[in-house]
């Protein structure tokens, strides 16, 4: 049903966790956006192809095993709960990367990604840079 999707949007859908327990009824053929009310659900080889994911607007309040994601290209992360970037560092394909308004007080921690491009931390809580 996914197979050969690149990109996955789950905006704005309360997600506390990335599903990965199976594919819902409910979903776009294209697309993974819901089309009904129910919390999406998607096996984890739909996301080992995926180069753009969009969680923009959620409840995430830490990141997935990110080997389910290692062709990750575009990871939106804004506006969930996010205290840290924990776990980044698994994306090493990752060229933007967006986590703006979230909970992220400190990124002394952020890991060095050789192809990230892109950084976005606005309206987060970090006091520094060092």
């Amino acid at each position: 049903m996914f197979k050969g999707n690149k990109s996955c949007s789950l905006v704005n859908m309360r997600l506390r966790n990335l599903p990965v327990a199976g594919i819902a009824p409910d979903f776009a053929a294209g697309f993974c956006s819901p089309r009904g009310p129910h919390q999406p659900s998607i096996t984890p080889p739909v996301y080992k192809g995926l180069q753009f994911l969009y969680l923009r607007g959620n409840l995430l309040q830490s990141l997935w095993d990110t080997q389910l994601t290692p062709s990750l290209i575009i990871l939106d992360l804004s506006e969930n709960e996010l205290q840290s970037l924990d776990g980044v560092g698994g994306l090493e394909k990752l060229h933007q990367l967006y986590a703006n308004s979230n909970a992220i007080s400190q990124i002394d921690n952020l890991p060095t990604l050789s192809s990230l491009e892109i950084l976005s931390l606005s309206c987060n809580r970090i006091a520094s840079l060092a």
